[in-house]
């Protein structure tokens, strides 16, 4: 018997096969790390739908040196949205790497719903970085968790920067409820040129917004 010659139609499900096959997990995750940016670029942002990728999609954060792969494996992350993922942006915090500590910041920004024990932590570190960042990450959460953060933060905290960065931040999301605490601070930091104006500042911006 002759053989048969294989036609465009009988190819097409073997192609299309090979082809899903290719966009499935384990697919995905091979494109994660092989060849070039734009492949794997795609795979990061197909992976977005994977939450079972996470750890791998972690992991290759701190190896992939494209910033528009970083990008996009952030922005999967954040679709992914789970306590697991916010665990595993937190270490890039304490990292050298000014970028991925800045994606990892606007990552759990928007992580709000999952990362509010993990903001009450990182107020709460002896690294003032690290209580640096956590007050930008607060930036993303509602303004009723802010001024419970900043009522026990500011009370105790004796790094200016740290202060100055909470009170830009009651500024934008204080309430007026939060006025009898700056009136607390004043009287601690009324000596301080410095820290006196800021706060100052932050009262008028408090009393123009009114109540909320």
């Amino acid at each position: 018997m002759g053989l048969k010659k294989r036609t465009q139609d009988d190819a097409a499900p073997a192609d299309s096969e090979q082809r899903q096959s290719s966009r499935d997990l384990g697919g995905l995750l091979a494109a994660l790390i092989e060849g070039e940016p734009s492949a794997r670029r795609r795979a990061a942002r197909d992976l977005g739908s994977q939450p079972a990728a996470a750890p791998a999609m972690l992991a290759r954060l701190t190896e992939e040196p494209d910033h528009s792969v970083r990008d996009t494996l952030f922005s999967s992350l954040t679709q992914i949205g789970t306590a697991g993922v916010v665990s595993g942006l937190l270490p890039l915090l304490s990292g050298e790497d000014a970028e991925l500590r800045n994606g990892a910041v606007e990552a759990l920004k928007s992580l709000a719903a999952d990362s509010v024990t993990a903001t009450e932590a990182l107020l709460r570190d002896p690294d003032p970085d690290l209580r640096l960042l956590a007050i930008e990450i607060a930036r993303g959460h509602d303004p009723h968790h802010v001024s419970g953060w900043m009522g026990r933060l500011l009370p105790a905290e004796d790094h200016v920067n740290v202060i100055a960065m909470a009170l830009d931040l009651l500024a934008e999301l204080g309430t007026a409820s939060d006025l009898a605490l700056l009136e607390q601070l004043q009287r601690r930091w009324g000596d301080d040129p410095f820290l006196s104006f800021v706060l100052d500042d932050t009262v008028k911006q408090l009393l123009g917004e009114g109540a909320r």
